[in-house]
């Protein structure tokens, strides 16, 4: 039988396209091999539809038997035999597939995993979305950028994380990053200079730093369609779908005053968030209710029977006035609190701009001054939900002082 190779170094190739797989487009995604004796290569092209990756691999001089064919191949025992390889091969080992060519002009691909067993594959049609993948990408235009300075671009751009899209323009000294619907602007280190003009959203970034780790050539090359965007180190491709990206022309303006400014322990608030996805009442009634006093804060949600309170462990507070205020709980559930500080504390500020309206506005300690996120909020003057936050802090307040505490206007609700 005929043996294909793919030499340790294109295993991380690999492990990227394998854990890109289509699972939903398709009842059975497909990998599929194009192999061109004429340009001595190997093209394997696989993963999600509209992202798409072409690792290209030499053909090495123990298969010159092979001839040029193109078939595709169930891609979830490609996965699961290939991810076998990964993680038990030794420092030089291949993954290895032989080919095996009936009689009848059927193909089968073999492959022995470590503790030997087989996986057998027949091969059927190449996937022609594939093919028209493969062949497109060799009329599609690519700029070229320094694998180092963008490297360096993309570290930077890090520390300014989390942002939705980035833009870099050749020759300037500085990038941009939309962050919660705003354009902010930071200074590249050591005179340092983008060399290409580039906007790329999330997917694409994931793929620009991707590429740059792994690659052994000097260049990246990228190109951009109304709809995909393209990587390549010269050899392999990796491609995403392009999302609407912003105006970054449109110059960013903070017009909004800060009616309360808030610094909570992050556990105390990622804990009563998790009780609130937990209870079926709470999200199906969606309003969360935050009391703010001069010194204190409260967070609440409601069901038709049940109720949940908890004091916010401030660190610092500083508000105009005693206040109740309304969110949207399932906008409150899809805020990134885990993993968007390394301290214990999480800064919450409530923003009203020119027009009235007022958003609740999170900070990291890497940027105090512009939010990673932000959702709306509103006063709430409604009677009912005034009382329910007085009973409820009644009752805390008992619970800490003990029991002989009256209930009493320890707020100062007719201020609100």
């Amino acid at each position: 039988m005929k043996t294909i190779l793919i030499g340790k170094q294109y295993h991380p190739k690999i492990s990227t396209m394998i854990n890109v797989t289509d699972k939903k487009y398709r009842a059975t995604p497909l990998v599929t091999f194009v192999i061109d004796r004429k340009k001595n290569k190997l093209s394997l092209i696989g993963g999600r539809n509209g992202e798409l990756s072409v690792i290209t691999v030499p053909l090495e001089e123990q298969a010159p038997q092979l001839k040029d064919s193109r078939w595709s191949m169930d891609a979830q025992m490609f996965n699961d035999y290939c991810q076998n390889c990964l993680d038990n091969a030794s420092d030089d080992e291949p993954i290895v597939f032989f080919v095996d060519e009936q009689p009848n002009m059927e193909t089968y691909i073999i492959g022995v995993t470590s503790n030997y067993s087989v996986r057998r594959w027949q091969c059927e049609e190449p996937c022609q979305e594939h093919l028209d993948h493969f062949t497109a990408l060799e009329h599609r235009h690519f700029l070229s950028s320094s694998t180092d300075t963008l490297k360096t671009i993309l570290n930077q751009a890090n520390y300014q994380r989390p942002f939705d899209s980035l833009k870099m323009n050749k020759g300037q000294n500085e990038i941009m990053v939309q962050r919660d619907n705003a354009i902010l602007r930071f200074a590249l280190p050591n005179n340092l200079a983008a060399d290409i003009d580039l906007v790329v959203d999330r997917a694409g970034l994931e793929i620009l730093e991707n590429v740059c780790q792994h690659a052994q050539s000097d260049t990246i090359m990228v190109s951009i369609s109304n709809e995909q965007m393209t990587v390549s180190d010269g050899q392999h491709h990796y491609s995403a779908p392009r999302q609407s990206l912003p105006n970054f022309e449109k110059k960013s303006k903070n017009n909004a005053e800060i009616e309360a400014t808030l610094i909570v322990n992050i556990l105390t608030l990622k804990s009563e968030i998790y009780t609130y996805k937990s209870v079926h009442q709470i999200k199906r009634n969606n309003t969360s209710l935050i009391l703010i006093t001069e010194n204190e804060a409260y967070l609440s949600a409601l069901g038709s029977t049940v109720e949940s309170f908890q004091r916010l462990s401030t660190l610092n507070i500083t508000a105009s006035e005693p206040n109740l205020y309304s969110i949207n709980l399932s906008q409150l559930l899809k805020v990134n609190i885990k993993d968007i500080t390394a301290m214990n504390s999480v800064t919450m500020r409530i923003l009203k701009t020119r027009d009235g309206s007022r958003k609740l506005a999170f900070y990291n300690e890497r940027d105090n001054d512009h939010p990673y996120s932000s959702i709306p909020i509103t006063r709430n003057r409604n009677k009912d939900d005034l009382n329910n936050m007085q009973n409820l802090l009644s009752i805390y307040k008992q619970q800490q002082q003990g029991d002989d505490v009256k209930q009493q206007d320890m707020i100062g609700f007719d201020d609100i």
